[in-house]
């Protein structure tokens, strides 16, 4: 039977914000990769390259900012969904940036809802075995 790739890689370099993400899809049940860094999403990506259907990442971190962690990973995995969260306006040039991307961009400050509707959005609900 083929692995379905039902997995969420969440790269964020703010631990309380990391920690929240993921606390709230692991409820949801989604299995939840962390990577506090974009170095460590890549290496976390290619450890698990046949499970991961969607990245969230914050566009704005330290080595490479989200985007360009999204290039990356699109270029050996194209199916991959992208979810960006910004604390920036859409105003920003950073998030400007986004408009050649199929990502969306979620802004911070969200709620739980607010994710997880993006999440289900990107990732339609799959019934259980």
């Amino acid at each position: 039977m083929a692995t379905t790739r039902r997995a969420v890689l969440l790269a964020e370099d703010d631990a309380n914000v990391r920690s929240v993400v993921a606390d709230t899809l692991r409820q949801d049940g989604y299995e939840v990769i962390e990577a506090s860094n974009p170095s460590e999403a890549l290496a976390l990506a290619r450890r698990h390259a046949d499970t991961i259907a969607l990245l969230i990442t914050d566009l704005v971190m330290p080595e490479l900012n989200g985007l360009q962690l999204a290039e990356i990973l699109r270029s050996s995995q194209p199916e991959i969904k992208v979810l960006f969260m910004s604390g920036y306006d859409e105003e920003s040039s950073v998030v400007s940036g986004l408009e050649g991307m199929k990502g969306q961009v979620l802004h911070k400050p969200f709620s739980a809802d607010e994710l997880t509707q993006r999440v289900h959005a990107a990732l339609p609900r799959q019934p259980s075995p």
